[in-house]
């Protein structure tokens, strides 16, 4: 690894890198590793840059709290989204039952 690059697992399960080039720090999201690879270590893997280049250290780091803090609120609403989709699919699944029984009567 390139001793300018900084690579950081945060929690919510995203893996960020910290490049610093020229006296600016940019960040980048990894989206998947590729396998069998026989270049740079940055050349082995997919990724997407995040926000824009930052004069300052401190900046790229507000940055990567941000990217952290919009991962956790994503993985929260997906999670809602699901538990909401169960909820409607067993209230439909309940009324189902519920109007075979009244036609049995």
């Amino acid at each position: 690894m390139n001793m300018d690059n900084m690579v950081i697992s945060l929690d919510c399960g995203a893996e960020v890198i910290i490049q610093h080039k020229d006296n600016k720090y940019q960040l980048f999201e990894v989206l998947e590793y590729i396998e069998n690879h026989d270049t740079p270590w940055s050349k082995g893997m997919s990724i997407r840059p995040i926000g824009e280049e930052h004069k300052d250290i401190n900046q790229a780091l507000g940055e990567l709290l941000y990217f952290a803090l919009n991962e956790y609120e994503t993985l929260a609403l997906n999670e809602m989204s699901e538990v909401v989709k169960a909820t409607m699919n067993k209230i439909e699944e309940w009324f189902k039952l519920h109007s075979e029984y009244l036609a049995t009567l």
